[in-house]
């Protein structure tokens, strides 16, 4: 990889907690970087050429996140778990192969920054947004509803939702069990 390590000393916003959030994607991965009010201090979608094969796509999406990542050093960087329902075959596999290359190059390459790489399945993301059922139009309404922000791609939308859900993790909020916030009673009232 050619993305050096960029110490906390040279980073734009070391002096704060900032969270990313990443939906991948071969054509369009969707970043996010928030500061500890919310407000987005980042967002872009990075792509690669079309005419790679999908393993070089993998590795130059990884570069330009780990770029961002050393820029920003975020306390936690949340991912959007895998949807496989609209991919079929090879794409299927190449989706997987850049989810495991992004978490292993981020917690290979950020160890001793914050909490790492969390994983949020897609119907959590939804739910903790507003319904388990969001269809990408009502997502991004949902997120200009509860936070007024808007974004060109729905790409973006998903990876502001899951930085917010990181400064939900952060704040003891949320955890990873799916339907579940922290300190409600899940059924019969018992945990």
């Amino acid at each position: 990889m050619a993305v050096l390590f960029c110490p906390a000393s040279e980073s734009k916003t070391s002096h704060q907690t900032v969270v990313m959030g990443l939906d991948p994607s071969l054509v369009s991965t969707g970043v996010a970087v928030v500061d500890p009010q919310g407000r987005p201090v980042h967002h872009g979608a990075v792509g690669s050429p079309a005419g790679l094969d999908p393993p070089q796509r993998i590795l130059a999406i990884a570069d330009r996140v780990l770029a961002l990542a050393a820029e920003h050093l975020p306390a936690v960087t949340v991912m959007e778990g895998l949807s496989l329902y609209g991919a079929h075959g090879g794409t299927s596999l190449d989706l997987a192969g850049l989810h495991h290359h992004l978490r292993c190059v981020l917690i290979e390459r950020l160890p001793l920054i914050g909490h790492g790489v969390k994983v949020v399945p897609p119907a959590s993301l939804k739910k903790f947004v507003g319904s388990g059922r969001l269809r990408k139009d009502e997502m991004r309404l949902a997120v200009f509803k509860r936070w007024g922000v808007e974004f060109p791609t729905s790409d973006e939308v998903d990876a502001y939702a899951l930085a917010q859900w990181g400064l939900a993790f952060l704040r003891g909020r949320v955890d990873l069990k799916p339907g579940r916030r922290k300190g409600r009673a899940g059924k019969g009232g018992r945990r």
